[in-house]
This record gives structure tokens, sequence and C-alpha cells, in this order.
């Protein structure tokens, strides 16, 4: 706790003891400590602040509802009267049938004709919370874009002349030029139904901006306030205390990016990308904090402005509460969120903030979070093969019946615990990156359940790898040791099996590598008898000269064996005829050949050198034989004139 006076520590624990005795409700944390609830006034929430550089300002949550619903053509699932969330109230999220927009015109507002200037718009899903698509307009039309049948989508336009104030909130139902304003008014009869959108109207800026990217940013105020320990009381601070003192930094952490910024004060000012859920956290030695994911939404279709929510409850969130770090208080909300199927369990938020403190949550609205998994076709791990499953574990956001992307700060996880396929081994767990790539995790299995820890939910897949008898072993029996040039038309074959007395090494076979790099089903075949192995001759053409290693998997990649081979270089055939005409030469003095080569290298250096000066004839190396001797000889005369002269 630092404080810049005694008098305004004094001065803040006056009031907040009139709190505890005049209205102030007590909360008891789990070691029986308390906190006063934080009354709901404009006290605790930022004003905006004027408009500055290119990002959109939030406006104040005084004016907003407790529980304003997010956009007109939401229609938030409601838990089944019987029971918890079903996957038939999410079923938007699985819905894959596609519907073209087709020549949406790009519109000058100041003109009310068509912008002829190509401007970028990105294609964000907010149902699924993902960039789809990039498009640029050409001669004031936007390119056809195939969207999903009924998903919520964000249109924004990135460019540094012309601004797309409020974007493009649209729902697409079927092909053509029409789409649907998911920001209908609601007083309309039939909000996000009736309203359509033509044309896309964009406005020259005053002054053109440097960074187009921050033109969909949102700037975002969050007050920041120390909860002082007083008995057994939490207690807010005034101004008077020392945040920069505490060397702490807020951290928003997004799928897309990691923001950073040192606190200073009581308030920090970000720029966040719209719709995108971030989960704030601090670095501290001093300070700890409750985790939880930040979402800047628009609401105008109710007349307001863009608003930062707690993505877990969908309450306005402006505010942020730290206190004394101590291990422990941090970790005495975290709860586990469920699947919809039973079969999946994670941990590492407050997903239900019902039993959170009052001070906590600006509003002590229910969570509307549930999650499901589901498996995947097992062509999204690419080049893997043998026995496994692809499972995509998603946590869903009710209120807005989207998917939420979370990604949390690092060195913090969440904890899995998942079923797999009963009477399996399990010998690999893995997650497919951004890139497709397959990054292993540390697990731990117990019959049918592993647990394994991430730091993100919602966000990459989860490859589940089955082994089989953990005796068997695999050995190469052909193609070790193979070597060929450069070009050469080879098949680069190598064949493995396994030591068992069935060899099963083709249906355990998972995936082949080739110097440490997984090659992709495009590069090799496979076929069984035991397990052949041929590299395709255009990849064996992009490898570089040398030695190389072919690496074949096996039993979820838990097994291998391998080979090696050597690419030499090309032959290269060389054109002696200067040498050979030159010995031919009966003219022209005999030398060496380790003379003549030596000549070759001295006269390329000076050639460099001296380039302007250099005059090739064929053959440059005799001609510099010759000019030492004419240099020789005129020196020996010179020496011979001088004696004679002396005499």
């Amino acid at each position: 706790m630092k404080f810049k006076s005694k008098s305004s520590r004094s001065l803040v624990k006056v009031l907040a003891l009139s709190m505890i005795l005049s209205t102030a409700p007590l909360f008891a944390f789990a070691d029986d400590s308390a906190v006063t609830e934080k009354t709901e006034t404009a006290s605790v929430s930022t004003e905006a602040k004027a408009e500055k550089g290119d990002a959109t300002p939030a406006t104040s949550s005084v004016s907003q509802p407790a529980n304003p619903r997010h956009g007109s053509g939401f229609r938030a699932a409601e838990p089944s009267k019987t029971g918890p969330y079903k996957e038939s109230d999410f079923a938007l999220l699985y819905k894959t049938e596609k519907a073209t927009l087709r020549n949406m015109p790009v519109i000058d507002k100041a003109t009310g004709k068509a912008l002829t200037k190509p401007i970028k718009f990105k294609v964000w899903n907010a149902t699924l919370q993902r960039f789809e698509k990039e498009v640029t307009s050409s001669n004031g039309v936007l390119p056809d874009v195939e969207l999903i049948k009924e998903h919520h989508y964000i249109i924004f336009a990135q460019d540094k002349e012309y601004n797309f104030k409020n974007n493009a909130y649209i729902i697409i139902k079927e092909t053509g030029s029409v789409v649907y304003n998911d920001r209908t008014p609601i007083t309309t009869s039939h909000p996000g139904q009736d309203e359509k959108i033509t044309s896309f109207v964009l406005e020259k800026r005053a002054t053109p901006i440097t960074d187009a990217t921050k033109a969909n940013r949102v700037k975002i105020d969050l007050q920041l306030f120390y909860m002082e320990k007083v008995g057994r009381n939490y207690l807010p601070s005034d101004d008077s205390f020392d945040w920069e003192g505490t060397n702490s930094t807020l951290v928003l952490t997004s799928p897309f990016e990691t923001i950073r910024v040192p606190i200073k004060d009581s308030t920090v000012e970000v720029e966040l990308m719209e719709d995108d859920v971030y989960t704030v956290s601090v670095e501290s030695e001093q300070l700890g904090m409750y985790t939880f994911p930040l979402t800047v939404k628009d609401h105008s279709e109710r007349g307001a402005d863009k608003l930062a929510y707690n993505h877990l409850s969908c309450t306005n969130k402006d505010t942020i509460m730290l206190f004394d770090k101590d291990g422990q208080i941090e970790k005495k909300y975290l709860d586990a969120l469920t699947s919809v199927s039973g079969k999946t369990k994670v941990e590492g938020l407050n997903f239900n903030s019902r039993i959170l403190p009052r001070w906590f949550e600006q509003y002590n609205d229910s969570v509307r979070y549930t999650m499901n998994e589901k498996l995947l076709d097992k062509a999204v791990a690419k080049g893997l093969k043998g026995d496994f499953d692809v499972i995509d574990i998603h946590s869903i956001n009710m209120a807005r019946t989207e998917r939420s992307r979370l990604m949390l700060a690092e060195g913090q996880f969440f904890n899995y615990t998942t079923e797999v396929q009963s009477g399996k081994n399990v010998g690999k767990v893995s997650y497919i990156d951004s890139d497709g790539k397959l990054k292993p995790l540390s697990f731990t299995q117990t019959g049918n359940k592993i647990k394994f820890n991430m730091n993100s939910l919602s966000v990459y897949p989860i490859v589940v790898q089955y082994v089989s008898d953990s005796s068997v072993q695999y050995v190469a029996t052909e193609g070790d040791g193979l070597s060929f040039e450069k070009g050469d038309d080879v098949d680069v074959k190598a064949v493995f099996k396994s030591t068992s007395s069935v060899d099963k090494s083709f249906e355990n076979f998972s995936g082949v590598e080739v110097d440490n790099a997984r090659l992709e089903d495009s590069d090799y075949t496979v076929t069984k008898g035991s397990t052949v192995i041929r590299l395709n001759k255009s990849f064996v053409d992009r490898l570089s000269a040398g030695r190389h290693t072919l690496t074949a998997y096996f039993d979820a990649d838990t097994k291998s064996s391998s080979i090696t081979f050597t690419i030499k270089p090309a032959a290269v055939h060389s054109n002696n005829s200067a040498v050979n005409n030159a010995s031919s030469n009966s003219s022209a003095p005999r030398v060496s050949n380790s003379t003549a080569r030596r000549s070759d290298v001295t006269y390329g250096k000076t050639a460099k050198v001296r380039a302007g000066r250099v005059v090739k004839t064929g053959d440059p190396g005799n001609y510099a034989l010759y000019a030492v001797l004419l240099i020789s000889s005129i020196s020996s005369l010179s020496i011979l004139l001088k004696r004679r002269k002396g005499n």
C-alpha cells in the first residue's frame, strides 16, 4: 500500500467508515473478511474524453441501462426451464450455408456518387469472432463477398483518407446486393429484419491519418481503484494512492495482439479493436486483480456509442479493482465452466460472477457463458496419420450467441479436463497453431480422461493421438544411405516395418518429416507393404545439396525411425579450350598449370579494382606474363646503360 500522504490515507478511512455505518452492506470473502459494496454512481465510471487521434472514443456508462441488449438482430438464448443451455440454443454457431453479397455500392458522402478510389475492407464474423476476408472495392463497387447465412458480421474500412465512421453491421439471408442492418433501432417493429443496407457510405477525413489500421480502434478509459484492506473490509482508496510507485503494468491479451500499458495514475487509456475479446490482467509485484474478458461493443441501435463490456456477463465494465497481491485472493473466486455434454471442464477464470464480491462487478448480473466441444474433420491436422481425434473446445457467450475466444497473458493458464475414446491410451496431446503446426502439450491420463493446460480457450483445436502396444518398435528396412546427384530423377524411397509378429506399421503410421519439418500430403506418398514412403520429385527438387534425414512417425508420433540420404551437387562440365589453345600455341611461353591458375586469380582481383582499364582479349594470362617480361627487360637495359655511362 502506497499513499502520498498520511492525511490522505486517514481521510479515506474516515469516509469509508462513514459508508459502512450508513448504507453500504458487507460482502464476505472466503476467509471471512469483507468488502463494501460499490455504489453504482457516476463516481465509478468515466465520462467520455474528447476525441483524440483516429480511434473512436467511448461514451460514459452512466446513461446506459444495466443490462443492455447487444445488437438488434441478436436473440439471446435462454436456458431451458428444465436445465442448462442445450446445443440447440446455440446452433447458429454451426451454420455453414453460404450466401454471396454482390455489387454493393461504395459511395462518397460528399458527392453522393461512386467512390472510385480503391478502399480496403476487412470482414469480421462477429458470431465466430474472427476475420474472414479482406477485399478492396473497385470503381465504387465492393467485389463479391461470400458470407455465412444469418451470422452477424461487421465490415470495417481501412483507409487513410476516407472514414467508414459507423462501420456496417450486417446479416445476409440470400444471395444478392441486399443485406440487413444488424443495428436497426429497437423501436422498429421487427429490428434486424426490416431495414436493408443498400450501400456503404464513406466520408472524407478532414485530415488524413498516418496509420489506416487504427481507424477501427476505439479509445477506452479504464478507471483503476485500489482496494485497501481496513480491518476485515476492502475499501477504495482516494486519488492520493501512488500508482506509479507500484511499478505495475496493465496487460490486455487477445488472440490477435497483446497491449501493455504502464500504470501511471488511476486512469488507463487504451485503444482496442472493436468486438475483439481481451483478457485483462496486471503484472506487478505488489498488486493483484481478478482476470476478466473485456470487449468493445457497438450499441447504435439504442443511440449509444461504443462501450466496454465484461464479456462474461455483458455488463458495462470500465472500472478495474486492484488489491494487495497475496497469492491467494486472485484464486478465491476461480471456478469451472462445464460443457453442455458434461465431457469437458475448464478452470482459470471466474466463470460465474454471481459469487464475486459486489465491488468487483458494476452490475451483479448472471454470467451468460456456456461451453461445447465438437469433433472436427481429421484433415484439419495436416500431414497427420493414424488414430487420432481433433477436438474443438469452445466457450460461448449466450447473450449474443457468439463464440468467445479467450487468450490469457503469459504465465496464466486454463486447466482442461476432457474425455477421450474409452479403452485407448493417449500417446500425445497437441494443439494446432495459427500456422497449422502441431504444438505438443504436457498431459496426464486417468482412465478415459486427460488433463492439460493451455493459455487459451476457443482459439486452437486440440489433437489427441492414440497409441498401440508400447513394446512394439519400428525399424527401417530399405532406403538408408541413398546417394545421388541433384537433378537426377531418383526414386527416394524408404521402407519401415514394426517389430511385432503382425506388422501394423501402415495402420499406425502418423506422419513423416524431412530435416525436422513436417511434410504435407502433397510432398510424398505412403503405401502398404510394410510402410513404403516415397518422396515426390517436386519436393526432392526443392532440397539443397547435402545430407538429409527422413523420419517416419508411428503411434501418435510417440515412436519413430529414420533413414538418411545424400544429394550431391550437380556435376560441373567446365570449358578448358582457352588453356588448351594457350598450350598449343608454339609462340607463347609454356607455364605450369599452377602458375596459370594463380595468374587467373590475380587477374580476377585486379579486374575488380581497375575494371575500367582492363580490356579482355581472350588470353589474359599470357599477356600478363608478356608485361612482366617487358618490365624486366627495360630494367635490365636501364642498368646496362648506367654502367656504360659511368665507364
